[in-house]
């Protein structure tokens, strides 16, 4: 931040992990707004359990550290992140009652169309570039931020739909076969779930699902994305991920159970 600084950069956006927030990594800095996206299991091996490790999330919520907040409604423990905010939020979702959310949502195997809601603002159309509910929601976080923020809304519009895939994000691969190719990032039980039902969404074939899990880290997700592999895919081919100190087939043998 400080080399930022001295270059002159006039916005960082950042992810403030739970791990940042308890070992008061992100203390000292005032954040003009700070975003809820959502919770799911992961990272038990530190925080040994979920209320844990959404209390180490929600004390991010606080005066000490952001001036304005984003959150999205749809979540199921967004409630009791609003219900200690002590300053201005704007709600986002696409489910639930909110003052910026999506409608008539298309999703291809190219990208996601929808229309972006203002309450009082009106309606924009959107073309994103990325495929899958999740990157709507994506695009709705960083549009409430923005809104928080005053960036016109034609601005707005501009940079979801410049933004191209991320690597490694449900990025298609150029492999020259008659079938798509898709790698993404799935490390946690939503996550896979996640990308699994984007595809399913516009798939004409089978889908194979390939994935692992890493070692010495929660061994209570492995049969959880084990089951979700299982439910949303066609066929899955378990494999090995960072095993790290333990040994490939124990951790394979914990996704199988699922």
């Amino acid at each position: 931040l400080y080399r930022m600084r001295q270059e002159n950069v006039q916005a960082v956006v950042m992810e403030v992990s739970a791990h940042a927030i308890d070992m008061h990594r992100i203390d000292g800095i005032m954040f003009d707004v700070g975003c809820y996206t959502n919770l799911s299991q992961d990272h038990l091996d530190y925080f040994f359990t979920m209320d844990l490790y959404f209390e180490a999330k929600r004390s991010f919520f606080d005066s000490r550290y952001i001036r304005r907040a984003a959150v999205n409604v749809d979540d199921e423990r967004a409630g009791r992140i609003l219900a200690g905010l002590s300053m201005p939020c704007l709600r986002y979702g696409i489910s639930t009652n909110a003052d910026l959310y999506a409608r008539d949502i298309e999703i291809s195997e190219n990208g996601v169309t929808f229309r972006l809601c203002v309450s009082g603002q009106g309606e924009y159309p959107v073309c994103l570039k990325m495929t899958g509910i999740f990157n709507v929601y994506n695009a709705l976080t960083a549009a409430s931020a923005a809104v928080s923020l005053g960036v016109d809304m034609q601005h707005i519009i501009r940079g979801l739909e410049s933004v191209k895939a991320v690597p490694g994000r449900a990025e298609v691969l150029e492999t020259d076969t008659p079938y798509k190719v898709l790698l993404d990032y799935s490390h946690s039980p939503e996550a896979l779930e996640n990308i699994l039902t984007a595809v399913r969404e516009f798939a004409r074939g089978r889908v194979i699902a390939l994935f692992g899990c890493g070692g010495d880290r929660d061994h209570g997700k492995r049969p959880m994305m084990g089951e979700i592999g299982g439910r949303l895919a066609d066929y899955c081919i378990l494999t090995s991920d960072n095993p790290r100190n333990e040994d490939p087939q124990e951790i394979i043998n914990d996704m199988l159970a699922g």
